[in-house]
């Protein structure tokens, strides 16, 4: 990986080796809230990613947040720009084989990221069934996942610290499927009365044609 001679947002260090392939050149500050500006390019076919809010020995993609940098179509959770694994980006902006600037921002619970000017991803991870639990302060790092990487112009400006507005701390009725969610991901919500029911039925199909093994009503 190679990283520019301009601006850094602190001194540069290698993480400690990992299980999982790659490592990361990371900040030796934890950061929370920021803006950070960076440009990138890599390699037809390559992969690398930004670590965010990791803890100190942990990996991004699961103590922390990567928003992903790789170079193939899609628009999924292992796009550019999507928060690794768990949320897709909105769109993609990027460029293959050029020089690409991205944005990414982290206030609160709140995390977006631009790509050569265009809004990629915009996330409120507190209502993540996942993300909700990962560390609100940690640092940052480019990834070397074995490709040529190439990173400049990085520039880092810290935000007040905070949750951010009001607004987006407002709750709401979560809907079955993140009733689901959370049960499956949060093991603790079974014992939990969130006001979703749900039954099953059993059923032996023979023969051949449409046959109706539930018939479902009501919302979800």
């Amino acid at each position: 990986m190679m990283a520019s001679h301009g601006p850094v947002p602190s001194r540069l260090g290698r993480s400690p080796p990992l299980s999982s392939p790659g490592n990361y050149l990371r900040s030796e500050k934890d950061y929370a809230n920021f803006v950070l500006g960076f440009e990138y390019r890599i390699d037809k076919g390559g992969n690398s990613g930004v670590g965010i809010r990791t803890a100190r020995d942990g990996w991004p993609s699961a103590e922390g947040m990567e928003l992903q940098l790789q170079d193939q179509p899609g628009l999924d959770k292992h796009s550019t720009m999507a928060i690794y694994g768990n949320v897709p980006p909105v769109a993609r902006a990027d460029r293959s084989e050029e020089w690409n600037q991205a944005v990414v921002r982290a206030q609160g619970p709140m995390i977006s990221a631009w790509m050569n000017g265009e809004l990629v991803q915009h996330t409120h991870v507190g209502r993540h069934p996942e993300l909700k639990h990962h560390p609100a302060s940690g640092w940052i790092g480019w990834q070397d996942h074995g490709g040529v990487n190439r990173f400049r112009t990085i520039r880092l400006l810290e935000l007040p610290e905070g949750v951010g507005p009001a607004a987006w701390h407002v709750t709401s009725p979560p809907d079955a499927t993140t009733l689901v969610l959370n049960r499956l991901v949060n093991t603790e919500q079974l014992a939990v009365r969130d006001g979703l029911e749900s039954q099953f039925a059993i059923a032996r199909v023979d023969g051949s044609g449409v046959q109706t093994l539930a018939a479902l009503t009501g919302p979800g």
